[in-house]
This record gives structure tokens, sequence and C-alpha cells, in this order.
């Protein structure tokens, strides 16, 4: 027979199980406790990023600036062959250009690699850089492009580098004041330049002619193509031509008259003539091949002694164009943009040797890292497998937890229904389930 204190145990252990309300309010204390601290660990978490985010973003932007530029000014220095003293030159000269035009210090450092890719030197490119803007901005053409068709200019004609603001001036005029751009322009020269400056047909001839063609619709190669082809046969068929045309085409010195006097003496000696006639002149010198060409600038002569005197001229044409480019609110962006740039590779330059002696050791790290995991591929292999093991333990107590969260609930909706009996065999149904899933989740416990 039980003993009165057994009996009062069993008591206990009854009204424990039937009347659980006390345990439950401290569960649910508990749990707003561990709650209200995750929230506030959320709250703390999300400010620290954030700040962290912000305070980063300043460094993150300016390395991204410097590492563009310095990419850009050593490519320059490699290509010219600079020393360390001509190096912080062109560097100077980038970086106060950028900050001061429309121009950002990466875009002068390009151009500059143009100019050195053609030949030119530290000095010389010094001496052209700012000529190269003033053609960019005037004629709306990238400034590396400009560059390498100022350098191809100034080769073909034999000029120096002190010639680039000449060379400027009259791409500017020509492609302003006609039916072209810089870049067609740069294509026709390529096939008429070198052989116009041989046979001593200046500059601003060759682009007066090359501007009355792209007027016509006769552009890049094809307007080059075709002025070499003139140049040619009239400085070399002075004879014949004057027996089909009937007037002289040397000077008074005997020689072959330039290319643009001499298509003036063809227009006014064609002046009477039906236009039959006019063409099968014209195919007689020209051919098939030169008859378009040479049709259009006899018959627009006048507009390429229009274009000669505006190239005559135009000095000072692409400095004066590009500052009037700029003149509105957008080149005022443009150079304020520029000013922030400089602000920044200055503000980067301040932690640029501690930054590289960070990313010297990261790489040190891994190559160490590189070198550990071709040594040791059996123990990376092993630890893989691990890994994958406590996936599936992972997996499996997940699982687990689950269904015990799905049988907490089943239980607090089977007490509220049935009352404290009902719970009791809930809570041994819950066990049973629950001993059931954990060995068929976990059979190697």
């Amino acid at each position: 027979m039980p003993s009165k204190r057994s009996l009062e145990a069993g008591k206990a252990h009854v009204a424990l199980w039937l009347d659980d309300s006390a345990l439950k309010r401290g569960l649910k204390g508990l749990q707003s406790r561990f709650q209200t601290l995750a929230n506030t660990s959320k709250v703390y978490g999300t400010a620290f990023a954030t700040a962290g985010a912000v305070i980063a973003a300043p460094y993150i932007y300016a390395t991204r600036v410097l590492a563009n530029y310095d990419d850009a000014i050593r490519a320059t220095a490699a290509v010219s062959q600079a020393d360390p003293a001509g190096f912080a030159r062109l560097d100077k000269l980038a970086r106060e250009l950028g900050a001061s035009t429309s121009y950002t210090a990466a875009e002068v450092a390009n151009l500059m690699t143009e100019l050195a890719r053609a030949g030119f030197n530290v000095p010389q490119i010094e001496d052209m850089t700012g000529s190269v803007l003033a053609l960019a901005r005037a004629t709306g053409t990238d400034a590396a492009i400009s560059a390498g068709i100022m350098a191809a200019t100034i080769r073909q004609y034999g000029l120096e580098a002190e010639d680039a603001a000449r060379v400027s001036d009259l791409l500017t005029a020509a492609a302003n004041s006609s039916f072209n751009t810089v870049e067609g322009l740069g294509e026709s020269l390529k096939y008429a330049g070198p052989i116009a400056a041989q046979l001593n047909m200046s500059l601003e001839d060759t682009l007066a002619v090359l501007g009355a063609l792209g007027n016509a619709g006769i552009q890049g190669s094809e307007a080059g193509t075709a002025v070499r082809r003139l140049s040619v046969i009239t400085a070399t068929e002075a004879d014949s031509m004057a027996k089909i045309f009937g007037v002289s085409f040397r000077d008074m010195n005997g020689e072959a008259l330039p290319l643009i006097d001499t298509m003036s003496r063809i227009s006014e000696s064609m002046q009477g003539d039906s236009a039959g006639t006019q063409a099968e002149k014209l195919n007689q010198v020209f051919g098939l091949l030169g008859i378009t060409s040479s049709a259009v600038l006899s018959s627009s002569i006048s507009s390429v002694e229009k274009l000669r005197e505006v190239l005559a001229n135009a000095s000072g044409t692409a400095q004066r164009t590009a500052s009037e480019m700029d003149a509105g609110i957008g080149g005022s962006l443009r150079i304020l943009l520029s000013g922030i740039e400089g602000v920044t590779l200055a503000f980067a330059d301040a932690f640029a040797p501690e930054l590289q002696q960070v990313i010297k050791w990261l790489t040190t790290v891994a190559g160490s890292a590189r070198e550990f995991a071709t040594e040791n591929k059996a123990l990376i292999l092993s630890v893989a497998g691990a890994a994958a093991g406590l996936a599936t333990l992972a997996g499996g107590l997940a699982g687990f937890g689950m269904v015990s969260s799905g049988l907490a609930s089943l239980l607090a909706i089977a007490s509220a229904l049935s009352g404290p009996l009902v719970a009791v065999g809930a809570a041994l149904a819950s066990v049973y389930a629950a001993s059931q899933l954990l060995k068929e989740n976990l059979p190697a416990l």
C-alpha cells in the first residue's frame, strides 16, 4: 500500500501535468525576451552595416578612379619610354588638365598614349596635348581619336609637334565649315595626305578640296582616293591636259599648277561647252574613276576658294570654338565633374601606399592558400566529405524540428479543445512520434 509521501508526490506530478499555466507563462516570457533581443540585435546590425557601407563607399570609389587613371598614365609612360622624371611630368600635366578642363585625367592620359604611339617624346606630348583637347571639344570628337588623327596629319605633312595648334585649327575649321567630321577627314588624309605633301600641296589646300568633295557627299576614303588620283594626274599630265582643254596648266617657271589652280582653269575653259562635251573632256583626262570628283570640283570651284580663305584665317579657331562649347551648363557640369575627379585622385593618393601593402599581403596569402590546396588534396576531400555529412545531419535536425513544432501546435490545439486529460494523451503521443522520427533521421545515433 503506497505511503502518504508517495501519494503526495503523485498528486504533485499529476498537478504539474494538469495545471501547466505557470510553465506556459514562464516560457512565453522567455520567448518574449529572446524576441526583443533578436529585434534589437537586428536593428544594431543593420545600423552598423549601413554606417560601414557609408564610410567605405568613398574609399572604394576613390580606389576605382585612381586605378583607372594609374593604368592609363602608366601606359603613356611605357609607350613613350619615359624615365621617372618624364613620368612625373606627364602625370602632373594629366592631373592638371583633368582638374581644369572638361576632360578627365584618364582621358588626357589616353590621348597622350596615342601621341606616344605616333613616336612623340615627353616634351612633344606636353606641347601637343592642349591642342588635341581643343580639337576634340570643338568638333565633338573623342580625345584619343583626335590625338591619333592629329599625329598622323603631322607625320603625313612632315610637320613638327609645335605645329599642333595649327593642325588643330585647320581640322576644326574644315570639319565645322563643311559636310565632314574630323574622323572622316582623318580617313581621307590617309590616302591623300602623303602624296599631296610630296607634290607640295599644303594641308590647307588639301582640306579645302576635301571639304568641297564632302559637301557633295564624297567623304572618307573615297574622297582621299579621289584627291590622290586628281593631284597625281594634274601634276604629271599638264601638257596633255593643255591639248584637251586648250589652256596652259604650267606657271611662269614651267612647273605644273597646284590642283586647285588647275581645276579653276579647267572650269573656266569649259564655260561654253555642253554637258556632254565637258564629260568627254573630264573622262579623257581623269578616267571613269576620277570623273565624278573632277566634275564636282570644276563645278564648285568657288566653294573650294571660300574654304581656302576660311582655312587661311583659321588661327585660334579650335580653342575659341572649344571655349564656346564649354560655356553652357553642359560644359560647366563637365568641368565640375573633372574637378571632382581631381579631388578624388588626391584623396586616393593619401591611402594608396597602405592599400598597396594590404593588396600585396592578400596576394601572398592567396599564393600560400593555393600551395596548401595543391599539397593537401586528400585533406580537402576529407573536409568536403565531413561538410556533406554535417549538411545531411543539419537537414535531419531541421526536419525533426519542423515536425516537433507542428506537434507542439497540435498539442496546444488539443489542450484547448479537450482539456487537461486529452493534453496528457497528446503529449504521450508526441513523445512517441518524436522518438520514431529521431530514429529514422539519426540512425547513427
